[in-house]
């Protein structure tokens, strides 16, 4: 009975470390991973002709195995490998909501494990510039939830 325990015991401890992340350079949308809070399907983005987002960088850092991915989008730059010209517009359109001006400041909160942390920074046509702070699985502004997701998104194919 002790050895049928152990073994039960072992297989759980084997299962929870192998469902504790995904395999290394499997792209997040495959990982199962979505930006924060998922609210960004409910807010409209500005149209086209009223960008008011000159430039977007996003980069996350940390995941079960620490990686880095970097982006950087702007308008007259080339599109960044894997995007095309309509992901860097997607993203420069969900930067010019308003809403991003004026949202509260976030601060990363648990960072533990194989959570993912966000910094993104975005530029406006006026010269004014402003980062976030996001980490995976926490409450944020959905605005910046949604920036977050199309990067994401167009990041992984």
């Amino acid at each position: 009975m002790t050895t049928v325990i152990r073994r039960a015991g072992t297989l759980l401890l084997l299962t929870g470390v192998a469902a504790c992340g995904p395999a290394p350079d499997v792209p997040p949308a495959q990982q199962g991973i979505t930006p924060p809070t998922g609210q960004h399907s409910s807010i409209a983005d500005p149209p086209d002709d009223r960008l008011s987002a000159s430039s977007v960088s996003l980069v996350r850092r940390g995941g079960l195995k620490p990686q880095t991915f970097a982006v950087h989008v702007a308008v007259g730059q080339a599109p960044p490998d894997g995007f095309t010209r309509s992901d860097v517009v997607a993203v420069l359109r969900a930067a010019s909501r308003p809403a991003l001006r004026t949202a509260a400041a976030t601060t990363p909160g648990q960072t533990c494990c194989d959570r993912y942390v966000y910094t993104v920074a975005i530029r406006w046509t006026d010269g004014t510039s402003r980062s976030f702070a996001a980490v995976d699985g926490e409450i944020h502004p959905p605005a910046l939830d949604r920036v977050v997701h199309l990067v994401e998104r167009a990041a992984a194919g």
